[in-house]
């Protein structure tokens, strides 16, 4: 009762996130000027088809460079099917009766998503590290903004990692073992259950302790698979499929009395769990939420020549919401050997966006006056 009322709470609180963003885009978001659009106007030129294959293959961002793009699709890809697979698995399971999140080949799904997540979080991090051409410390004051971006990055890696973890503890619990026995089957002890634990200590990983272990080494490996086909098998496939997670869990059986004395698979599992929650709840603040910017923003029909006059008023805080300050429009734009010789960081465009934002957010609407 208690997880379910704190998930509610969370999505709640991320609707009401969402609904408090969208709602300061509109209303900021207005025009400036007497001689423009509405903004309603503004609402029946967006280009649906081109935001959707621009959010989709991310066409703009595979032009401008091969590299951030490759990072932005194992990003959005993995993460999309962890979420619609692996998160919201109860909705697969209902559309789909043969899921099972522990059979193939799900279980090398799950790992490679998780994989190409932390790939591309990784490469992020790295340009954060070791961009070249803008000086960071002549920026770092301008860059204070870079913080919020990077913790979205690492929440992100930390999903992974303890996900990863979870698995591996899981893989390898005995605690675990013996509750899927008590809830699945009618084992109760020797010798059917001792041939079971034998072929899932071989086969499953599991690490069983010392007063156990001796007597699965005793178990009979065939009565085991007639058992582990009986009661298992249509649930739980060996999971050496699952590149990372399954490696990890034979390297940890030295953990396994640990895993069972403190029940590390469930607390590596709350700890992944928690990270889920903490990205939702600060979703519609984080830079993640350019997740929804982005097809926002990119809806929006080229600008004609015919249209300079009505569109120019139209301050799009869609589009300025979409930026992530990666400031890689400042290292291929024509004003950075000005930023080199004055050393003033508000002629960048990334700069120049955080600004109109943070004017916008004050009510300042006629520019001319500044």
């Amino acid at each position: 009762m208690v997880v379910k009322i704190t998930v509610i709470t969370v999505f709640v609180l991320c609707l009401v996130g969402l609904v408090f963003r969208f709602s300061s885009m509109f209303r900021l978001g207005r025009v400036f000027t007497r001689d423009t659009d509405t903004l309603a106007a503004q609402i029946f030129k967006l280009d649906y088809p081109g935001a959707l294959f621009n959010t989709l293959f991310q066409a703009r961002l595979f032009k401008a460079g091969k590299l951030r793009w490759l990072a932005h699709a194992l990003v959005f890809t993995g993460f999309i099917y962890l979420v619609v697979v692996h998160a919201l698995d109860f909705w697969t399971q209902d559309l789909f009766a043969w899921y099972q999140p522990g059979i193939e080949p799900f279980r090398f799904l799950r790992n490679l998503a998780g994989a190409m997540v932390a790939a591309g979080c990784v490469v992020f991090l790295l340009r954060r590290m070791t961009r070249t051409r803008i000086n960071l410390e002549r920026l770092r004051r301008g860059l204070r903004f870079r913080v919020r971006g990077t913790l979205s990055i690492l929440l992100i890696l930390g999903i992974m990692g303890s996900g990863f973890l979870a698995e591996m503890m899981n893989i390898q619990s005995e605690a675990r073992f013996d509750e899927m026995v008590e809830e699945y089957s009618d084992l109760v002890g020797e010798p059917e259950l001792v041939h079971l634990q034998s072929y899932w200590a071989k086969n499953y990983h599991v690490a069983f302790d010392g007063a156990t272990l001796p007597a699965a080494d005793r178990g009979n490996p065939e009565e085991g698979r007639e058992l582990n086909e009986t009661y298992c098998l249509e649930c739980h496939t060996p999971p050496d499929t699952a590149f990372i997670s399954s490696p990890l869990a034979r390297l940890a059986r030295p953990l396994g009395f640990w895993n069972k004395a403190f029940r590390l698979d469930r607390i590596f599992y709350w700890v992944h769990f928690g990270l889920v929650l903490t990205l939702v709840l600060f979703f519609p603040f984080s830079r993640m939420f350019h997740l929804i910017a982005i097809p926002l923003a990119t809806s929006r029909r080229r600008m004609l020549p015919s249209a300079v006059r009505t569109d120019m008023g139209f301050l799009d805080l869609a589009g300025l919401s979409a930026c992530t300050h990666c400031g890689f429009c400042s290292q291929v734009c024509s004003v950075y050997p000005d930023y080199q010789v004055t050393d003033n960081p508000q002629v960048l465009p990334h700069m120049k966006i955080e600004t109109l934002k943070r004017l916008a957010g004050k009510g300042v609407w006629d520019l001319a006056t500044l």
